[in-house]
C-alpha cells in the first residue's frame, strides 16, 4: 500500500488526528531546541528517572513518582542522554494528546474543515505554554482525553469494550496525576445522566468510593501520601475551620471592621475569581469567539462536557479552598472541554466569512501554534547549562550547592531538601550559588576570608552562578 492509498484510506478524523500528531512532534522539536533548560519539575522527573534506571531507586522522591518509573524505563532502553530521552517522551506524548484533541474537535465537524481542526489543536495555549516543560501533566492530558474519546465511542457504538479501555486510561492517567480520579467520576456521572441510566448513577458511586478507598489502601505505604493530601481536602469541618481562621486573618489586615463579618465570603469570591481569570489565559484568543453567533452541538457532546467542566470546576473550587494554590496547569482541562464547543462556533462563523478573514484566520493560528514553539529567553537562561557543564569537567569536588537546578546540570541530584553550606575543609573545594546579579558583591565579601571568586556564568539574565573554591 503506497503512501497515497494509506492516507485516502483514512477518514476525516483519522486525517486530522494525523496531522495533529506529525505537527505538534515538529512544534515539540522547535521548542525544545529553542529553549534546552528544561523546568524545575522537569529536572525532578529526570534525576528520579535516572536514579531509578541506574541506582534502584536512590535519592530523593517524589510522593506519586510513576510518571518517573516510565521515564526511567525509556532511559534504560534508549541510546540518548537522559535529558533527551525524557524530551522525547514528552514530546510524543505531547503529540498523542494534540492528536486526540483534534480527532475531539473533528467529530462532527464538516470534512472541508478538517485542516481547521488540526491548526486549532496545535495553537491552544494551553498546550503551547507548557510545550518545552517535562511535565507530568502531557501523558495525564492525553489519558484523560483518550478516556472522553472512548466514552463517546461507547456512547455511539454501545460497545463495552469502549468502556473496558476507557478505565485502563483513566487508571494510566491517575498514575500520572491523581486528579484524574474526578474526571473519572464525572465521566461516569455524564454516562449515568442520560434518560434511562439515571438508575445506575448511585450504583456508580458507590463503586467510585469504593474504588477510592482501595487506591488509599493500596497506595497507603510509600505514596499515600499524596492520596491522604486528597483526602484531608474533602474533610468539611476541618477544611472550614482552617478557611475562617484565614480569613479572619485577612479581615484583620485588609477589611474595614464594619466589613469584616463578610471576610469569608470575600475570600471565597476572590479565590473562586482565579479559576475563570486562568481559564481565559488557557484559552488565550481563543476566548474571542464567545462573542460569535451561537452554534448547535450534539446531545452527548453538551451532557459530557458540560458534565465534565461542572465537576472539574468544584474539583479546582475546593483544591483552591483547601491550600490556597492553583497552577494554570490545573485549569487546562476546563479549556479542552470548552474548547469542542468553541470550535463549533468558529467553524460556524468561518463558513461565513470572506475570503481574506479566513486567510487571515489561517494566519494567526500559524502564528499561534509556531509562537508557542520559540523561547525569546532560552539564551539568558543557559547560564545553567554552561555552569553545569564547566563543573562537571572540573577535578575539584563541588561540596555545595544553594539551587538545586545548577546541581542538576553538573550532574548532581536534584534536591528538594536545601543543603547545608559547609565549612572548607580543603582546599579547591568548591562552592557553588545561583544569585541575583545585585547579591554576588555580598556573597564573595561575606566569605572572603575562606573563599576565593573562580568563576561568574553570566549570560545576560536577572540571575547569575557565581563559583568560589576554597582558599
Amino acid at each position: 500500500m503506497t503512501a497515497v492509498d494509506y492516507w485516502d484510506g483514512l477518514n476525516v478524523r483519522q486525517k486530522a488526528g494525523l496531522l495533529a500528531f506529525v505537527g505538534s512532534l515538529v512544534l515539540s522539536f522547535l521548542a525544545f531546541f529553542s529553549d534546552p533548560v528544561i523546568n524545575r519539575d522537569g529536572m525532578l522527573y529526570v534525576d528520579m528517572a535516572r536514579n531509578i534506571a541506574g541506582h534502584g531507586g536512590t535519592g530523593e522522591r517524589f510522593n506519586w513518582p510513576f510518571f518517573s518509573f516510565f521515564l526511567a524505563g525509556a532511559i534504560k532502553v534508549s541510546p540518548f542522554g537522559d535529558v533527551t530521552t525524557s524530551m522525547m517522551v514528552v514530546s510524543l506524548f505531547t503529540a498523542a494528546a494534540s492528536a486526540v484533541l483534534a480527532v475531539l474537535l473533528a467529530w462532527h465537524t464538516p470534512a472541508r474543515f478538517m485542516f481547521l481542526a488540526v491548526l486549532v489543536a496545535l495553537a491552544f495555549p494551553g498546550f503551547n505554554e507548557s510545550r518545552s516543560q517535562i511535565l507530568r501533566d502531557w501523558p495525564a492530558w492525553f489519558f484523560s482525553l483518550s478516556a472522553i474519546w472512548t466514552l463517546f465511542r461507547f456512547e455511539a457504538s454501545g460497545c463495552w469494550r469502549y468502556v473496558l479501555v476507557g478505565v485502563v486510561l483513566l487508571l494510566l492517567g491517575m498514575l500520572c496525576r491523581l486528579e484524574v480520579a474526578g474526571l473519572a467520576m464525572a465521566l461516569g456521572l455524564a454516562w449515568g445522566l442520560k434518560t434511562g441510566r439515571r438508575k445506575y448513577l448511585l450504583l456508580g458511586g458507590a463503586l467510585t468510593f469504593a474504588a477510592l478507598v482501595g487506591l488509599w489502601v493500596v497506595f497507603q505505604g510509600d505514596f499515600g501520601e499524596r492520596v491522604q493530601l486528597y483526602v484531608d481536602a474533602l474533610n468539611v469541618v476541618t477544611r472550614y475551620e482552617t478557611f475562617m481562621t484565614i480569613a479572619n486573618e485577612f479581615a484583620a489586615q485588609f477589611i474595614h471592621p464594619y466589613s469584616q463579618e463578610y471576610a469569608g465570603l470575600v475570600l471565597l469570591v476572590g479565590l473562586l475569581s482565579i479559576i475563570p481569570a486562568q481559564l481565559l489565559g488557557v484559552l488565550g484568543p481563543y476566548a474571542l469567539v464567545f462573542f460569535t453567533r451561537g452554534a448547535a452541538v450534539s446531545d452527548s457532546e453538551k451532557r459530557i462536557y458540560s458534565t465534565v467542566f461542572v465537576v472539574w470546576f468544584v474539583v479546582l473550587s475546593v483544591f483552591l479552598t483547601a491550600y490556597f494554590l492553583l497552577s494554570s496547569r490545573y485549569v487546562v482541562l476546563l479549556g479542552l472541554v470548552l474548547l469542542p464547543w468553541l470550535f463549533a462556533r468558529f467553524v460556524q462563523a468561518y463558513g461565513r466569512w470572506s475570503p481574506r478573514w479566513r486567510a487571515f484566520a489561517v494566519f494567526i493560528l500559524a502564528v499561534m501554534a509556531l509562537s508557542g514553539a520559540y523561547s525569546s529567553s532560552a539564551r539568558e537562561k543557559m547560564f545553567l547549562v554552561k555552569a553545569g557543564d564547566w563543573l562537571t569537567d572540573q577535578a575539584q569536588p563541588v561540596v555545595y550547592f544553594n539551587d538545586p537546578r545548577v546541581s542538576f546540570y553538573a550532574g548532581g541530584t536534584y534536591f528538594m531538601t536545601p543543603m547545608k553550606e559547609p565549612e572548607p575543609a580543603q582546599s579547591g573545594e568548591l562552592f557553588v550559588w545561583l544569585l541575583d546579579r545585585s547579591e554576588v558583591a555580598a556573597v564573595v565579601e561575606a566569605h572572603q576570608s575562606s573563599l576565593q571568586q573562580v568563576k561568574l556564568f553570566d549570560t545576560g539574565s536577572d540571575d547569575v552562578v557565581l563559583v568560589m573554591s576554597a582558599l
